[in-house]
């Protein structure tokens, strides 16, 4: 049961780093399902309540401390909540490694967004050297990826998350 869960957890993870490419937003409710299917894993496991709320108090940190870099603007909103839900899933034993993988993968996202970018830019004035042209495929792909609408970091939490809840079972590495 928890190998299904896990996956359902990481296709809503995945789910929201294809919503935050294309549209920089995180929605609040399928952040949730991700939060909701750790506690059904937790109740479905039988974990111990001082398992549970070791958990629930690294999400509980994670919103502290992210609203504290979303108020100095380093990090969005849904970044934030995100980030909790997936830290919820590992505790403290996998909180590190996870954060490892994400800033890993973070790097990448961010300079694949400014490379868009210029990419955009470079097809955006080959569009406009045409009269009547419509906008190109490039143009358009590029925009996605774009930095000027901010880095979409839910790619790389998203690899991280999924990263943190396949590779435990995968290893057969004990819960907690």
């Amino acid at each position: 049961m928890s190998l299904a869960l896990r996956i359902l957890a990481c296709a809503a993870l995945l789910a929201l780093a294809a919503y935050d490419l294309r549209f920089r937003r995180l929605p609040t409710k399928l952040v949730a399902v991700v939060a909701c299917l750790y506690l059904v894993d937790a109740i479905a496991a039988h974990d111990p309540y001082t398992v549970v709320l070791n958990h629930v108090g690294v999400a509980a940190g994670a919103i502290v401390g992210g609203f504290i870099l979303f108020a100095l603007r380093c990090i969005g909103g849904g970044d934030v909540k995100m980030a909790a839900a997936i830290l919820m899933w590992t505790g403290t034993a996998l909180a590190l490694p996870m954060l490892i993988v994400v800033a890993a993968t973070g790097l990448p996202v961010a300079l694949l967004s400014w490379l868009s970018e210029r990419v955009r830019r470079r097809a955006e004035a080959e569009d406009h050297d045409v009269p009547g042209k419509r906008h190109s495929v490039v143009r358009r792909l590029a925009s996605w990826c774009s930095s000027r609408r901010g880095v979409p970091y839910g790619v790389a939490l998203a690899f991280g998350g999924c990263a943190a809840l396949l590779l435990p079972v995968a290893l057969h590495l004990p819960r907690f």
